[in-house]
């Protein structure tokens, strides 16, 4: 066994007994005394000491690591651990909090223990961010569907956008912006027709999409899903869709 001791403060022989009496310090806080050691050493970087009852001979049981939020430098004459300062993050046990910036997109108050993002419709484009303001309002005709975004996405030719925007609004009626690729394309159950007189659903433009209205099918005829063309179901062939087997057409689906 040992005792948590730190060493030899005096000796005294006593000649007349033939033995030695040897005295020592009690290893005390903030310090730690590990076995066989003749120095009290401090809690190391990340780590503050614990004031506890006991024997002090380990960091890990001498030693608290310090909560996120919070730094402490190794060497530190404070005793306790320090608030992250503004611009940068302290995850647990930080010891250095200038080598945890802010990184762009996000800000970092006072006190983070992880950067806290940019929202949508807004952009951060420096590191070391301390405040919300920091993060800037898309300009007018783009927009920032997205969390921590360096900078925003333009709106297309169909859309438009005020400051601030999360997404475009399309110039067309009865059409929805597609974040994906910036273009509008008419809602579901619309259909628009280009300066050709071409009928589409899908295709970007700034034109109004209108209902699609499909003309009434005859006795016995069947509405296909896939192109609305009214058919007969025992004349309709579906070997283009089901392969060289065949198959039946489903007159309730109409596929």
């Amino acid at each position: 066994m040992y005792v948590n001791l730190i060493c030899f403060k005096k000796m005294e022989k006593l000649l007349s007994s033939h033995f030695v009496l040897i005295s020592f310090d009690r290893c005390t806080y903030p310090y730690y005394c590990p076995a066989n050691t003749s120095t009290m050493l401090s809690c190391g970087g990340g780590f503050m000491p614990r004031n506890a009852s006991g024997l002090r001979v380990s960091q890990e049981s001498s030693c608290l690591r310090c909560e996120a939020g919070t730094y402490r430098p190794s060497g530190s004459p404070h005793l306790r651990c320090l608030a992250c300062p503004p611009g940068y993050h302290c995850p647990p046990g930080t010891d250095d909090h200038s080598s945890q910036p802010c990184p762009v997109g996000y800000f970092c108050p006072r006190g983070s223990a992880n950067p806290v993002a940019c929202p949508p419709g807004s952009y951060g484009n420096s590191t070391k961010a301390e405040l919300l303001e920091e993060c800037h309002p898309c300009p007018p005709g783009t927009f920032n569907h997205l969390y921590a975004q360096r900078a925003c996405f333009p709106c297309g030719s169909s859309s438009i956008s005020s400051q601030g925007a999360s997404s475009c609004m399309c110039i067309g009626k009865n059409r929805a912006f597609q974040h994906s690729d910036g273009s509008c394309v008419c809602k579901a159950g619309y259909v628009f027709y280009n300066e050709l007189d071409f009928k589409s659903s899908n295709g970007d433009s700034d034109l109004d999409c209108q209902p699609e209205v499909s003309k009434r099918c005859g006795t016995g005829q069947v509405r296909l899903a896939s192109s609305q063309d009214c058919v007969s179901p025992s004349e309709h062939s579906c070997n283009i869709t089901c392969g060289a087997h065949g198959g039946s057409l489903d007159v309730s689906l109409g596929m």
